[in-house]
């Protein structure tokens, strides 16, 4: 819960400030090619240690795409936070 919240929160202070929109579709493709490459890398790495169940191979790299996956998700959704501050609160009223 703490790291989904920390990406949350990152999302928050990159949509702050980062000046004018930002572009979430980008942002999803990045995170879900990281995610499949770290899943890779590790999924390697099990297979490399001498575990030779295919199911702990294919479970464990499912379930890294689908964890990073989620913190992209809370990441995204803090720049629609960030995006919303920053609209409302640098915007000066003109007198």
């Amino acid at each position: 819960m703490a790291v989904e919240l920390l990406s949350l929160i990152a999302g928050i202070i990159y949509g702050y400030l980062k000046t004018g929109k930002e572009d979430r579709t980008l942002l999803f493709k990045r995170g879900f090619l990281l995610g499949i490459a770290v899943a890779v890398i590790i999924a390697g790495l099990v297979l490399i240690s001498g575990i030779s169940s295919m199911l702990i191979f294919v479970s464990s790299s499912i379930m890294i795409v689908l964890s990073i996956v989620l913190l992209t998700v809370m990441f995204i959704a803090g720049t629609f936070i960030g995006d919303w501050l920053e609209a409302n609160l640098k915007s000066s009223p003109k007198v």
